[in-house]
């Protein structure tokens, strides 16, 4: 009997354990385990998105990074990498403080949560812009413009006349523009540009032209006691340019039209004199530089003459008189009309005392006309130009 309760002893023992938990009989192994983080990718597309001459503005992309991604941009300087910034969860950084037309390389590193690097980088080289210019200087000569500008070693530099590209140059540094148009604003700037690109323009510097004198002078008009002067030049009417208009003590204000009128002159010969200057409201380079003076002989319109006639069957001698005591510089004219007037005839054509039919007297002799018909006879004067 002893003999039989161990066998089932056993056979007890190895059924509880065929159907007992596994679980149960690992319950006293000890364990261990770690959390970590892949290494970040290298950033991918590090751009220059906009460069100034003192600034540069970089963007990258995550790439295969996840958004927690962080990096270190780097900076050379005499050959020795300084941190612009570490470790910074960000795409995009401005960096300034630099200066105009250098050239700067920068690199950039990923690090993942656990602080690690794969040691490799994004790196570029950029050149600045150049530095906003100076203003050029200029010198005036009438209608001619000199500039004169300084240079920067391997950047060209561009002028512009009006908001216009006018040279574009490496080694030069001045030019002439001539034959340009009187009392007429000209604004200017410079550019310089590098292979990146153009700097900001240099201030405007604004030049005016000075006016130019008189072509000539006409009489538009004339009255028995007025004259009106007329301007002949080629100033633009901008009123940038002004005229002063006088004759013996008459004189006018200096004034942007170019006619005006003498009134209340006295009958005969009048010596005018027209002064150009540029004004001193618009013209900003030399306001009011006086140009020069032009001048002109007129008379006033003569009085009508006196007219004596003296008829036979055929003819009509006619006798002129001048009501003026300046004939010489008048000139005079003999009209021949018939039916009230309303049909021209013939005249006798204008003429200078001691000239044509005034060559010998004041008679002019009318022939071949009709017996006992009524003729117009009409004596002009005027004064001679």
């Amino acid at each position: 009997m002893k003999k039989i309760n161990k066998t089932l002893t056993i056979f007890a023992v190895i059924v509880t354990a065929i159907f007992y938990p596994l679980h149960s009989l690992a319950a006293g192994i000890s364990s261990s385990s770690i959390s970590l983080y892949t290494l970040a990718a290298t950033p991918t597309e590090l751009i220059v998105s906009e460069s100034t001459d003192t600034s540069i503005t970089f963007d990258w992309e995550h790439g295969e990074n996840p958004p927690i991604t962080r990096y270190t941009l780097e900076q050379k300087v005499s050959d020795n990498w300084q941190v612009v910034f570490d470790k910074q969860n960000t795409t995009s950084y401005i960096i300034s403080d630099l200066s105009g037309n250098e050239t700067y390389q920068f690199r950039i590193f990923s690090w993942n949560e656990d602080n690690l690097t794969n040691g490799k980088y994004a790196s570029i080289s950029h050149l600045t812009l150049p530095v906003k210019p100076a203003s050029p200087l200029f010198n005036l000569d009438r209608q001619t413009i000199s500039l004169d500008w300084s240079n920067i070693v391997d950047v060209n530099t561009k002028v512009f006349q009006n908001g216009v590209l006018l040279l574009e140059t490496e080694g030069l540094t001045s030019t002439e523009i001539s034959d340009l148009e009187p009392a007429t604003q000209y604004q200017y700037y410079i550019v310089y540009q590098n292979t990146t690109g153009d700097s900001l323009p240099s201030d405007l510097v604004t030049v005016w032209t000075d006016s130019v004198t008189i072509d000539n002078l006409n009489v538009a008009e004339r009255t028995i006691d007025s004259i009106t002067i007329g301007v002949e030049d080629t100033n633009p009417s901008n009123g940038a340019t002004q005229y002063r208009y006088r004759t013996g003590s008459l004189q006018s204000e200096w004034i942007t039209d170019k006619t005006f009128i003498f009134e209340k002159l006295s009958p005969g010969i009048h010596e005018i004199f027209v002064d150009v200057r540029n004004s001193p409201d618009v013209n900003t380079t030399n306001p009011g530089k006086e140009i020069g003076t032009v001048s002109i002989r007129s008379g006033t319109q003569p009085d009508q003459p006196t007219i004596t006639t003296t008829p036979t069957e055929t003819t009509i001698v006619v006798e002129l008189a001048s009501a003026n005591n300046y004939i010489e510089s008048n000139e005079f004219n003999i009209t021949l009309y018939k039916e009230g007037g309303l049909t021209y005839i013939i005249d006798s054509g204008w003429a200078k005392t001691g000239e044509g039919w005034l060559a010998d007297d004041w008679t002019f002799v009318f022939e071949n006309l009709i017996p006992n018909t009524q003729y117009i006879i009409k004596g002009e004067a005027r004064y001679a130009e």
